[in-house]
């Protein structure tokens, strides 16, 4: 066990339209200049926390190759418990891979289940329930910002949520998807007043090309890591740490945010139809 800073994506999406090559050699090196920018010179560990959608599967598809001793390029995966998988290249690790999924609540809001393989079905359970349920399956529950979602009558149950959780049970969700000219939303600037932490990923979406944007946007934590129980190492440095979290990275501009929400809305309506 070392004393380490640790650059994670908290908000990955793998999808099989995705050269995982290009995302795992782009996610390396974008969270790497995180560490970089951000100074830091201690034990370096990069962390890509999976939010995967219910149509997706890939950290399963992860742990076959592990299983089967398939490697992609130079990169070998290694399973570590039922929620990490190591990557390595040349006998060195270099990267986390730990399991997740993005929930969608019957009000149709985001939640993450980080950490975890809590996978219930989308539009079931109230975003209250949701977030119970992740933490009863030990996961870490992020209240996802999305744009248009928080605002009228499910801004109100957001906010509702904010004013009776516990700040060090559920975390406030950043991702490119907010564009770098919006500001702050007013419920998160009352979250973090509130004491709730932030947590900052990339937020890929299911298009070729944007596995290059694994690791632009993320957050940047230090603590005791320990490679031989990596996911317990997580959960302890993210709630003991909360305070110090910092949020780095850049998240899409003007042109890139409207032609990225053109596409997934796009997408959206067909995977619907």
């Amino acid at each position: 066990m070392a004393h380490s800073t640790l650059a994670i994506d908290a908000h990955v999406h793998l999808y099989q339209i995705f050269d995982l090559n290009t995302a795992i050699e782009r996610g390396i090196e974008n969270l790497q200049k995180l560490i970089r920018s951000d100074g830091s010179q201690e034990n370096l560990v990069p962390i890509w926390l999976l939010a995967e959608r219910s149509d997706a599967s890939m950290f399963e598809h992860l742990l076959n190759m592990a299983k089967n001793n398939e490697t992609v390029n130079h990169y070998h995966f290694s399973r570590i418990d039922a929620v990490t998988i190591t990557v390595r290249k040349d006998d060195r690790t270099v990267l986390h891979i730990f399991a997740g999924r993005q929930l969608i609540s019957a009000e149709n809001l985001e939640v993450l289940s980080l950490v975890s393989n809590y996978n219930p079905p989308d539009r079931r359970f109230p975003l209250s329930t949701l977030v119970s349920q992740i933490k009863f399956h030990e996961g870490i529950p992020v209240l996802n910002w999305a744009p248009g979602k928080w605002f009228g009558e499910r801004g109100e149950i957001v906010h509702q949520l904010i004013q009776e959780s516990n700040p060090a049970e559920l975390f406030i969700g950043d991702s490119t998807m907010r564009p770098s000219f919006w500001r702050t939303p007013g419920l998160v600037r009352k979250a973090q007043k509130l004491g709730f932490s932030m947590l900052a990923g990339s937020d890929p979406l299911p298009f070729s090309g944007e596995e290059e944007m694994i690791g632009v946007y993320g957050t940047m934590a230090q603590g005791e890591f320990d490679d031989t129980q990596p996911s317990k190492s997580l959960k302890t440095i993210l709630i003991d740490q909360r305070n110090s979290l910092r949020i780095v990275g850049k998240r899409s501009n003007s042109l890139s945010f409207v032609i990225r929400q053109f596409k997934i809305m796009r997408e959206k309506k067909t995977r619907e139809t």
